[in-house]
């Protein structure tokens, strides 16, 4: 229980440093960051993705960002629920390796597993399928 507040405080500090290096204002900075302390994982995905839209950040010197902005939000989600589709696998590994889970439950994480990979795969079609190619942003020159 200890360990997922500190997750979650950990998460809620770089959501409120990475909403100010967006340029969001202090109060949505913070309303962003309380939630993700309270809801923790289940909030965080969401600021990613509303976040990624809504506020991007500018861009560095040399930077290129292409595509739009709702393409590179939806490739960003495909990429995160990569990420925790992997994490749930290696998870579930994991506690099947050291006794925590039985080999019975097994079925029902993989099942889970693939079908959040299908979903992922999903999002990152229409991503490709909706990028606009003639949206090119590019950082200041140094």
């Amino acid at each position: 229980m200890i360990v997922a507040w500190l997750v979650n405080i950990a998460l809620g500090y770089w959501v409120f440093t990475d909403a100010r290096r967006r340029k969001l204002t202090m109060s949505r900075a913070l309303s962003w960051s309380i939630a993700t302390i309270l809801i923790g994982p289940l909030h965080f995905p969401f600021y990613l993705i509303i976040a990624a839209y809504l506020a991007r950040r500018p861009l560095r010197a040399g930077e290129i960002r292409k595509g739009g902005p709702l393409s590179n939000t939806l490739i960003n989600t495909a990429g995160l629920q990569a990420l925790l589709t992997g994490g749930l696998l290696a998870l579930t590994l994991i506690l099947i390796g050291i006794g925590w889970l039985s080999r019975e439950m097994w079925p029902v994480f993989f099942t889970t597993a693939v079908t959040l990979l299908f979903f992922t795969v999903v999002v990152a079609v229409i991503a490709i399928i909706m990028r606009d190619r003639s949206i090119v942003e590019e950082g200041p020159i140094s």
